[in-house]
């Protein structure tokens, strides 16, 4: 046993050679310099503040791209997490080898208290490992695992499993002692992330209809407990209003859409190496695929609901897995998105695939040959697929670094530096550019200014010595997914409207259903001043750009894409 639980954490051994990426810059330089973010702090490292409490020094570091709405805001409260990230620095510094391994470590104690959970729940020894195999394949833990800013999923789903495991002793038992750990064990799942909620309202599901009085009190702790969690989060100003992550009650419509997306795709996931992130990395790919999985799922589901309704916990553990996946419906689709959620489907995969492949009836041939396509799917080819996703993201992880490491830039300038970034091959690589560069170089006098999240042709238009347009000449600006991180409503943007930065004033000239289509920039000095550097994507770097003469154009053709795992 021990041998199959190291040789599934060793999976994901490639993530020893991911480096920092994306959210970890910022959180290594709140880590070393915690006085510096408004918000951030080394036991709040997702707290990314709002807009319209920013301090002055958000506003001068360009922090928030021109786009960013007015009430934007993204606060999240994880302090467990937080903490598990300061103790790893403390411990590895900027040794990101040492933070993976980490979370290496992490995964082992996961999948065993899986294994334990599904013993508790009474399932047979085989069922319970071929369950536990189930988890420890599913597509999404290669970025929970190798994610170092992913951890809150990780340690989520940690405490969220030896919550469940001791409800299930505290009903067996009815004492105590167990209930009072479990809601011990929910409290700190949902300190690590809001979608840990989950585990105190199975609790109190579990608890409600079990024998004795003590037991009802118990679902009815839990459920305050949530209750209490919730509230205190909304007194406390924490929450989200961004198109990213939108929520049932600010934009109904792309809430369902995602739930929508997650509930065929989800099932299918766990048992295909059916990748969900490209459903939103590839938007051409969104229809076909969703298509697909309903196809898959319209043949699986018959066998997974009769196979619920077979076990003893089968209600107990699809209940779950919808009550896990809930909260997480807030974030675009992805495959790290059923990490926690596959807990609860894996052990009605399990059963139904022990249940067809022991059957020697001739009648039940059929059921066989589906049972062994999933197993075969689910197990060997996922297993392969997921470590060759670990073993490419060494590469994308290096190369979205580079974006901002290898610009064409003095890394050391003598005064103020305000960079503006005309197009570039991924936008996740320019969500944060700044602390990237920052932890690279230690440069605090530059500031970069992301004019697009995207890889679109552009037409520059010089209109006078301090002003210029951009105009889009594929799809509009503000449409791609990463842009919208930072926008909080999809009613259309309006010609005539004005935003500012620390360096210079944008008005929106020209709009449309999807986005803006052209926009006017009139910076603070001649755009000839030292002061400001242009970039463009060419020859695969960041390389500096002239602006044309008063009244001229120059035209961008399109960027290719640096890596397709990264959009």
């Amino acid at each position: 046993m021990a041998l199959l639980l190291a040789f599934f954490v060793l999976l994901h051994a490639p993530s020893l050679f991911w480096g920092f990426f994306a959210d970890d810059f910022t959180h290594r330089l709140v880590l070393e310099h915690p006085r510096e973010h408004p918000t951030l702090r080394p036991w709040s490292l997702y707290d990314f503040g709002d807009s319209a409490s920013a301090q002055a020094i958000t506003f001068d570091d360009a922090v928030f791209p021109w786009w960013t709405g007015s009430d934007w805001k993204a606060r999240f409260f994880r302090p467990l997490t937080s903490l598990s990230l300061w103790l790893d620095h403390e411990v590895w510094g900027r040794r990101a080898a040492g933070q993976h391994l980490t979370s290496l470590v992490l995964q082992g104690v996961f999948l065993t208290l899986v294994l334990w959970l599904y013993r508790c729940a009474g399932l047979a020894p085989g069922i319970a490992l071929l369950a536990m195999a189930l988890v420890a394949l599913e597509d999404g833990s290669v970025f929970v695992v190798g994610w170092i800013a992913n951890r809150n999923s990780l340690l989520e789903g940690i405490f969220t499993v030896a919550a469940l495991g001791m409800a299930l002793r505290a009903r067996d038992s009815g004492r105590p002692g167990p209930m009072v750990l479990a809601l011990t064990l929910a409290g700190l799942a949902a300190l690590s992330k809001e979608s840990g909620i989950a585990a105190s309202a199975a609790c109190a599901l579990l608890w409600w209809r079990g024998p004795g009085p003590l037991l009802r009190t118990g679902s009815v702790a839990a459920a305050l407990l949530a209750l209490a969690y919730v509230v205190s989060l909304l007194f406390a100003g924490f929450g989200v209003t961004s198109l990213f992550y939108p929520t049932p009650w600010g934009e109904p419509s792309l809430w369902l859409e995602h739930l929508f997306v997650m509930l065929i795709a989800g099932p299918v996931s766990l048992l295909t190496p059916f990748p969900v992130d490209m459903l939103v990395a590839v938007p051409a790919a969104f229809w076909p695929g969703v298509i697909l999985a309903t196809l898959v799922l319209l043949v699986v589901a018959g066998p997974l609901a009769r196979a619920a309704g077979a076990m003893a916990q089968g209600a107990f553990f699809a209940g779950f897995a919808l009550l896990a996946l809930l909260p997480e419906i807030c974030a675009p689709p992805s495959d790290r998105l059923l990490f926690v959620p596959a807990i609860g489907l894996a052990p009605l995969t399990a059963s139904w695939l022990a249940g067809a492949l022991g059957s020697g009836v001739q009648r039940k041939k059929r059921a066989q040959r589906l049972a062994w396509l999933v197993a075969l799917s689910a197990l060997p080819l996922s297993g392969f697929c997921l470590f060759l996703r670990g073993v490419s993201f060494v590469r994308s992880s290096r190369l979205a670094r580079e974006v901002v490491a290898s610009a064409e830039l003095d890394p050391r300038p003598t005064e103020r530096r305000d960079v503006l970034v005309l197009q570039a091959p991924s936008g996740i690589a320019l969500l944060g550019p700044l602390a990237a560069w920052r932890f690279d170089t230690g440069d605090r006098l530059t500031r970069f200014h992301a004019l697009q999240l995207g890889q679109r042709a552009v037409r520059w238009t010089r209109v006078d010595p301090r002003t210029f347009e951009l105009e889009s000449l594929d799809e509009p600006f503000l449409s791609n997914l990463f842009e919208r991180v930072f926008l909080t409503s999809s009613r259309p943007a309006r010609a005539g409207e004005r935003r500012r930065t620390s360096a210079f004033e944008v008005e929106l000239r020209e709009c449309e259903p999807g986005g803006v289509r052209r926009f006017r920039l009139r910076c603070d000095e001649p755009l000839e001043a030292e002061r400001f550097v242009f970039l463009t994507w060419r020859d695969g770097r960041l390389r500096r750009i002239a602006p044309p003469a008063s009244g001229q154009s120059v035209e961008l053709g399109r960027c290719e894409r640096l890596d397709p795992l990264l959009p």
